[in-house]
């Protein structure tokens, strides 16, 4: 898995990723050709049988420009496969280096221009330099890439994708009255309430009812003796 997608937050999404101009590889090929010039001269000798002294000595010399031609082609293939330049929906990443590792990573929102370098030849085959500047991240140069205007419409893009983007932060909660359970009882009382309630209102209504039947009842007032 690459660096930029061991480090994506979660939300964030891999926007652009930069690629190197086919002509990035061209000087390298270059020299690997001219390197093994000597090694298939020696060969052809050795076929017409016309190699001049000892073949492991001619074989051994012609051997070094070959081999230093292809040391130089694996260390410039394993710096492409091992650098890293993409654009999420938040950063910008530039990634280099295999066993010790440099990146920069810079948030959108920090940078501030972003330069074209440009030759006559990177027009004519589609390849450029661009130079990010910004608050707290210095200059930051890149290597020639393919496209770099598209490259760099990507990351202003996202820029303004980001500033129009809504404020999810996260704020501390103010502090609020804790939440009471909800109770299905009639005017919010709990079970127990209702049932002291209920027990109450009927105990007025049995003082009632005995107080009626007390004024109901009349009792005949008890005369002296004397009147009998």
């Amino acid at each position: 898995m690459s660096y930029v997608r061991e480090t994506l937050a979660p939300g964030e999404e891999i926007v652009k990723v930069a690629h190197f101009n086919w002509t990035y590889w061209a000087p390298t090929w270059i020299w690997l050709f001219v390197s093994i010039l000597p090694l298939c001269y020696a060969a052809f000798l050795s076929v017409e049988d016309r190699l001049p002294g000892d073949p492991v000595w001619v074989y051994g010399i012609s051997a070094i420009p070959a081999a230093l031609g292809l040391l130089g082609l694996m260390s410039h293939w394993i710096y492409i496969i091992t650098t890293e330049i993409a654009v999420t929906s938040s950063r910008f990443i530039f990634k280099k280096g295999l066993v010790s590792r440099h990146s920069n990573e810079v948030s959108l929102n920090k940078i501030e221009e972003i330069s074209l370098d440009q030759t006559v030849m990177g027009r004519i085959f589609g390849y450029g330099r661009l130079i990010l500047r910004g608050t707290g991240v210095g200059v930051i140069k890149l290597p020639d890439i393919d496209n770099p205007i598209e490259f760099r419409r990507a990351i202003e893009g996202a820029k303004s994708r980001l500033r129009e983007a809504p404020d999810d932060r996260e704020y501390p909660a103010s502090p609020s009255k804790p939440e009471t359970p909800f109770d299905p009882s009639p005017n919010g009382m709990s079970p127990t309430a209702v049932k002291a309630t209920v027990g109450s209102e009927k105990k007025k209504k049995k003082t009632k009812l005995a107080k009626r039947k007390g004024q109901k009842t009349f009792k005949a007032p008890v005369l002296p003796q004397k009147l009998r």
